[in-house]
Order: C-alpha cells, then structure tokens, then sequence
C-alpha cells in the first residue's frame, strides 16, 4: 500500500501548479502537450519497453519494479529542479512508467495468488489503487500548499522522499521474506 501511495503521489494538478508558479505563462496548450508526451510514454513503455526489459534484457518482476520506481524518483527530482519547458516534458517521459509497474503488479499477484482468489484480490488491488490516487491528492495538495512559499518544487523532492522511503521498505521486507 505505502509503495502505491509513493508511485501515485505525482498528480497532474500540482505539476500544473509548479509550472504556473516557476514558468509563468505556462497555458492550457501546453499542458495538454505536457500530458501527450505523458501518455506516449505510457503507451510506449507497455508496448515496447516491458517487453524489451522481461524479454531481451531478461530482467525478472522484482528488477523491473526496482528500476522503475527507480524512474519514478528520478521524475519527482527531476521536476523538483525543473524551471524550463523542456524539463517538465523530461520529466513527463520518467514517469510514463507508472502503469508499468502497475501491471507487474497485477502480474506478480496473478503469480502468487491462487487463480480462485484473483477475482478478490484484482478487486481489492483496484480499491487500493483508487484510494492511493484519492489520498495522493489530499496529501499532494496539503504538501503543496504548505511548501510552496519555500520552493513550489519541494513538494516533488518530498514525494521522491516517500518513493524511496516505501521502496527501501519493500526490499528490506523482501529480503527477510
């Protein structure tokens, strides 16, 4: 549950809120390229990356779910530090992962429940997901809103903070597993 609160913390809302306050006249055009470069990542990662990364680099679900929570983090430093354009679409493609790790999610279940339980627990996984995105906004904007006079790009190093907080969590839990 914490990793998927960590993994969902990123909202659109407060990115658009950051790009007003650092860019300025940041517009509506702008921001529907900015969650096009998102959705094209997203598509992009499903399609050719998992498949590159579990087939030809034979990376297994545990690496995978590493190194894109990896990229996670590295989305949410990115756009703590982005003051131009370019950056905030940089930081769009990092976390394009995130219906990936979503879906090795729902593989790593498939794996270990028994098939008479998926039905539960695919269900259980979407309510989990869904209150991850309902309490990630709550959370996201009271950070924003209690950060942003110091740097509106703070908030993003908190959630990068949390990511890695809930992934040291789950390796340590794994290893003594």
């Amino acid at each position: 549950f914490m990793m998927t609160i960590g993994g969902q913390l990123q909202t659109v809302d407060l990115i658009l809120l950051h790009a007003q306050i650092v860019l300025g006249n940041w517009t509506d055009v702008m921001h529907s390229l900015y969650l096009g470069a998102k959705r094209l990542g997203n598509i992009f990662m499903l399609i050719v990356g998992l498949p590159v990364l579990s087939m030809k680099l034979k990376f297994r679900d545990t690496s995978l779910l590493v190194s894109l929570t990896i990229s996670m983090i590295i989305s949410f430093g990115w756009l703590g530090f982005s003051t131009t354009y370019w950056e905030l679409y940089i930081s769009s493609l990092f976390s394009s992962v995130m219906p990936v790790i979503e879906a090795i999610i729902q593989s790593q279940l498939s794996k270990t429940v028994p098939e008479k339980h998926h039905g539960k627990i695919f269900a259980t996984n979407t309510v989990v997901f869904d209150l991850a995105n309902i309490l990630s906004y709550v959370v996201g904007m009271s950070a924003f809103t209690a950060t942003y006079h110091i740097s509106s790009g703070l908030v993003f190093f908190i959630f990068g903070g949390t990511t890695a907080l809930a992934l040291s969590l789950a390796l340590y839990l794994w290893k003594i597993a």
